[in-house]
């Protein structure tokens, strides 16, 4: 397993998050995760796009294949080592804001998804009510009842976006 993969790992496991890629939920709880630890200032060297689950990185598809392959042949070079202490306030920050707030009728997956689309559009258009009508549109699904506006207000509170 080579660094990004172990630090990948680390980061997952921090985040109590199974690193076992089998399931379309999984991989895109790791998508979202890592996606919103880059805008807790932990970045991993990601780059996204826009596809159908919101943001997403091809690179970090690869390197979670690669992870979890590695480890079912039972590599556990990542057991070697820990995260740098100063960037556990960082992992504690998402692991903060990927807890369900009260009032939101999402699991965790889609919980993700909907924070990361909306910070992506906001970095995107930097417009709140242009964001809100693309994320509606695109996951209206998601939209229902108030979890938008819970999920702006958390993001908001645990300064993942700016006002």
């Amino acid at each position: 397993m080579d660094g990004p993969q172990i630090r990948l790992k680390l980061m997952l496991d921090l985040l109590g998050l199974s690193s076992d890629v089998a399931t379309l939920s999984n991989r895109i709880c790791i998508q979202k995760a890592v996606f919103l630890a880059k805008y807790a200032e932990m970045d991993l060297g990601y780059s996204y796009n826009w596809y159908v689950h919101g943001p997403y990185s091809p690179e970090l598809t690869s390197d979670y294949f690669d992870m979890d392959n590695d480890i079912s042949h039972g590599d556990s070079d990542y057991k070697n080592y820990e995260l740098v202490p100063s960037l556990i306030p960082m992992v504690n920050k998402v692991k903060q804001i990927m807890e369900i707030p009260s009032g939101v009728s999402l699991n965790k997956t889609e919980w993700l998804e909907l924070l990361s689309s909306i910070i992506y559009w906001m970095n995107s258009t930097k417009d709140a009510s242009q964001t809100k009508k693309i994320v509606a549109k695109q996951k209206s699904e998601l939209c229902k009842n108030t979890n938008y506006d819970i999920a702006l207000k958390k993001l908001k509170e645990n300064n993942f976006l700016l006002s």
